[in-house]
């Protein structure tokens, strides 16, 4: 079955939400384009953000309460690729999780 691959998206899992969102909004021109509820500033869970035509999410990777001091001196990054795709007059979302090379 071919499908009809319509785009990418790339979910980044981030140790510092306030520190990326200053990376991408402010050093690299990104706006964001819809968060879950911020909390303070920017301290939010999840974000949307959009640069032209590309488009990235961000997510915490650890919840709030959960959060250590810093970041493990070795730490793995788990990358999640949404792809939308559609398959004769079926649309699905598929993802593709690149650290274990599984389809979900």
């Amino acid at each position: 079955m071919n499908i009809e691959v319509r785009g990418v998206l790339t979910l980044l899992q981030v140790f510092d939400m306030p520190t990326s969102v200053r990376f991408y909004r402010d050093v690299l021109g990104f706006e964001i384009v819809q968060t879950t509820t911020p909390r303070e500033g920017d301290q939010f869970d999840w974000g949307l953000l959009r640069l032209n035509d590309t488009e990235l999410m961000l997510n915490t990777a650890y919840e709030q309460d959960d959060r250590p001091a810093a970041p493990p001196p070795t730490s793995t990054i788990r990358q999640t690729v949404s792809i939308s795709a559609s398959a004769g007059t079926t649309s699905s979302a598929t993802r593709l999780r690149l650290s274990e090379g599984a389809m979900e």
